[in-house]
């Protein structure tokens, strides 16, 4: 019941996020980029020092919404390595953290049996701004 709860929250938080009139939508973010590269060439160290200390992962920690950022990159890093070029770019102003005024939401979706089944999306979020960027972790939507 706990995790439903937090997935209707993250889908009316994304929601209301969509609809935000200063919301920019684009093809590819060489910041994401960067970190698929990193990922695959296992760059830990570098994942750990762009990294919030706790990173949203429901799939990750037995159903918990939440997870250390060492526990995710030791045990989870096949989670942000995405072998599918297409996905989409929402940037948005971000007020809510001292030092990073964009935050960047980067979605994949994909239907289920061959094209016909349930459609879910996995979205990744990080933060940019003064301080450098940020990442945040990986949500799943059924």
């Amino acid at each position: 019941m706990k995790i439903f709860k937090i997935i209707v929250l993250l889908i009316l938080a994304l929601n209301f996020s969509c609809n935000n009139q200063k919301q920019k939508k684009i093809d590819k973010l060489k910041i994401w980029e960067d970190l698929q590269i990193a990922a695959k060439d296992k760059k830990i160290d570098y994942l750990l020092t762009i990294s919030n200390d706790i990173l949203d992962c429901i799939e990750c920690n037995d159903g918990e919404s939440r997870i250390r950022k060492e526990d995710f990159f030791e045990n989870h890093i096949n989670q942000i390595i995405q072998s599918k070029e297409g996905y989409s770019v929402y940037i948005e102003e971000y007020v809510e953290k001292e030092g990073y005024d964009k935050i960047y939401r980067i979605g994949y979706t994909e239907r289920g049996n061959n094209g016909r089944g349930e459609i879910s999306s996995t979205v990744y979020t990080i933060l940019e701004g003064k301080r450098g960027i940020q990442f945040q972790g990986v949500i799943g939507i059924p």
